[in-house]
């Protein structure tokens, strides 16, 4: 939850709004002078999440890189699609297809269908400020930016690094919890394992995440070991 205000506003301290849409979950975080006050995230719908996208891409035959982009930004009468549930909004863009609608309307109107999820399940009546950063994969697809856009009636930013923007703020923290502990004691070593980590031998897989119990996303974490080490998880 703090990680990705403290990568967003090393970049850009004006920041008031967060929308991340990430691979298995979307979040809303709102700021006020770069502190965190408001923090939203989907409880249960995929429709507004990278891994939706990628997969109703995929089903069409488009590459979620680039092709799908291009697609959408050529679009003359962008779809309208069901909003509200993933499900209805696959089965609806397939029957457009059928019914010959051409692959950069339905493109633009899956994008423009995604965002209204977004704002309506996730943002909900949330404050929407003025200095708006949108992270995560599908902030790098500029179809779904300009479908922000249009739908808030503001500008977007996309910062630097937008895609991994909370791990540089999990960097950050770390940074000063080691110089914080350095100030009480001088002699404290980093448990930084050194550039040299990536000559170890790395394992993977995959599982279903069912770490809290009140939680029904059904997250898929991506397992990692490294050489003999505890194995780390990512999502």
């Amino acid at each position: 939850m703090s990680v990705q205000p403290k990568g967003t506003t090393f970049y850009k301290p004006e920041v008031d709004t967060i929308f991340e849409l990430g691979g298995q979950d979307a979040k809303f975080t709102s700021l006020r002078d770069g502190f965190l006050v408001d923090f939203r995230m989907n409880k249960v719908c995929a429709a507004g999440t990278g891994s939706f996208l990628e997969e109703t891409a995929k089903k069409l035959g488009i590459s979620i890189s680039g092709e799908y982009e291009s697609l959408a930004m050529a679009a003359k009468t962008p779809l309208k699609l069901a909003e509200r549930c993933a499900v209805y909004m696959e089965s609806d863009l397939m029957s457009q297809l059928q019914m010959g609608v051409g692959h950069e309307d339905l493109l633009a109107g899956l994008s423009r269908a995604v965002v209204h999820n977004y704002l309506n399940r996730v943002v909900q009546d949330g404050k929407i400020g003025e200095i708006i950063s949108f992270q995560g994969g599908p902030s790098l697809n500029k179809s779904v930016v300009a479908a922000f856009e249009a739908v808030i009636g503001k500008p977007v930013l996309t910062l630097q690094h937008r895609e991994v923007i909370g791990a540089i703020g999990a960097a950050l923290h770390a940074l000063e919890e080691v110089e914080m502990r350095r100030n009480v004691d001088p002699g404290y070593v980093s448990k930084f394992k050194g550039w040299d980590i990536i000559a170890k031998n790395f394992s993977h897989s995959e599982e279903i995440c069912y770490r809290t119990p009140n939680c029904h996303n059904q997250c898929k974490l991506q397992v990692y070991t490294i050489g003999e080490e505890e194995a780390v998880y990512g999502g």
